[in-house]
């Protein structure tokens, strides 16, 4: 089920194609998505854990639209999941609002957007993803959050997964786990891991790495779903947003343009 997803979401119209249509490593979107931290791996827990934080707070508007970013943080996301200690241990996932204002988050306004970003995170991401957890976020954060949260389509079980720590870096090291966070949190977070722009050379090296190269060509040229053969058996494997239209009619008046400072 999950390699179907998997596959579905990036070649069938049921899912999000368009978002990984991925652009050369050397096109102006990339190279501004690599110039800045959105998303940096700080290194792996005593368990094996996959630790990244991911910062949005980055993104001019005017340099790159939404779908341009999407596209590049779904190609760090290709590159975690070459990482074998991720791959068996699971991976957390810091996500630091510090930077981030109320015009880069109007995504989540958009019903569309929202609920694909949520569905193919939980129902097709090969990644064990062990906790989420959400940093120095704003005030306007509250009402999103209690939209995620909420979300009727979300299994329990990732939703367990979701936590908010606002300024409170010692909860945030409880979460990380007491023994590896001073090494593995970056000075912006109170940890002794350098800065976010000196933990960058990972990514940077991942982006242009010859292997990765040859994972993105091979998923842009030789995947495919042929929705036509598709067994009565498997086509409820990935939600879309007609099949999740009931479980969703609840929180529908939600889905429009939030009026929060």
């Amino acid at each position: 089920m999950l390699l179907d997803n998997y596959l579905t979401i990036r070649k069938s119209p049921k899912g999000t194609p368009s978002w990984f249509d991925y652009p050369s490593v050397d096109s102006p979107e990339v190279k501004e998505y690599l110039s800045h931290p959105f998303h940096v791996f700080l290194g792996h827990t005593s368990e094996g854990e996959g630790v990244y934080v991911s910062n949005m707070g980055y993104w001019d508007q005017q340099k790159m639209t939404f779908d341009q970013l999407i596209r590049c943080m779904y190609m760090s996301v290709d590159a975690v999941q070459l990482d074998q200690y991720s791959q068996i241990n699971g991976i957390k996932v810091l996500i630091d609002m510090s930077r981030s204002n109320r015009n880069q988050l109007s995504f989540f306004e958009n019903r569309k957007n929202f609920f694909s970003l949520m569905r193919n995170w939980q129902d097709a991401s090969p990644n064990r993803t062990k906790a989420v957890i959400f940093v120095n976020e704003p005030a306007f954060f509250d009402v999103i959050f209690t939209l995620i949260k909420n979300a009727p389509f979300l299994k329990e079980k990732f939703k367990k997964k979701l936590h908010k720590v606002g300024k409170d870096y010692a909860r945030l090291r409880k979460v990380i786990g007491e023994q590896d966070a001073d090494r593995l949190l970056p000075k912006e977070l109170g940890g002794s891991n350098g800065t976010l722009q000196e933990l960058m050379e990972w990514t940077r090296n991942n982006f242009g790495s010859e292997r990765m190269h040859r994972e993105w060509r091979l998923q842009r040229q030789e995947m495919e779903v042929d929705e036509s053969k598709r067994l009565p058996t498997t086509k409820d494997y990935l939600r879309t947003e007609d099949s999740a239209a009931d479980a969703t009619t609840g929180i529908q008046g939600t889905f429009t343009k939030l009026n929060v400072d």
